[in-house]
């Protein structure tokens, strides 16, 4: 055995290649030169001589002289792949009946049920009593216009005021030429103030040589 752990040592470091499957071949079933005393958990250590391709069986802890290499593998290969399944078998018979089991948990609560129909309408209630009368509303509704010429170049404020014990609801204007007429207000104010019962509009006339229309309206009531 010995002499093949050496043969095995010199061809492994001649040829510099892989030695665990060769070697651990040669080593499985032996029972001699101590290998109980070599191995841990399942691995056997050695030392191979690189001279002379010796190989010396040692223990976990020992450590390999000069000259010598250590070596390591394990006493058990790896587990095989599985085999493949078989047929599965005939169905056996039918086994008696067990005895009920326990009533189970409560189970979650169900989801919300859809919408019902609508029902049928109910009975016309009784009249209710009658509400107090309210504020007055507007009467006397009107609409106001005042026209004026401007003059080439000036500036004009034209106003409309509604008839009296009325108040202005909205107004605008009406221009003869866009081009001509520029406005920079029009609103319900008379000399720069707020009034309720009237409306006014300022333009420029910017044409250099003609005169310009405008007319101003109000709603009233």
């Amino acid at each position: 055995m010995l002499a093949l752990l050496r043969s095995f040592g010199r061809g492994l470091f001649g040829s510099r290649l892989g030695m665990t499957i060769t070697l651990v071949a040669a080593l499985v079933g032996t029972t001699t030169i101590g290998f109980a005393a070599a191995t841990s958990i399942g691995v056997i250590y050695a030392c191979v001589n690189n001279s002379s391709g010796t190989v010396k069986i040692v223990g976990a802890a020992d450590t390999c002289p000069t000259n010598w290499t250590a070596l390591s593998w394990n006493q058990q290969g790896a587990t095989g792949a599985s085999g493949a399944t078989g047929p599965t078998g005939p169905a056996g018979p039918a086994g008696a009946q067990g005895p009920i089991g326990a009533t189970g948990a409560q189970g979650d609560k169900g989801d919300t049920g859809a919408t019902g129909a609508t029902g049928p309408t109910g009975p016309n209630g009784d009249t209710g009593a009658t509400g107090p009368q309210g504020p007055g509303g507007l009467s006397g509704y009107e609409e106001v216009i005042h026209q004026v010429f401007v003059l080439p170049g000036a500036f004009a404020t034209v106003s409309v005021m509604c008839s009296a014990g009325k108040r202005v609801l909205g107004g605008g204007y009406d221009i003869e030429t866009p081009d001509d007429l520029k406005v920079f207000s029009s609103e319900p104010a008379l000399n720069g103030n707020i009034i309720n019962n009237g409306w006014s509009v300022i333009v420029k006339n910017t044409s250099s040589a003609n005169i310009r229309q405008v007319t101003v309206s109000a709603v009233c009531a």
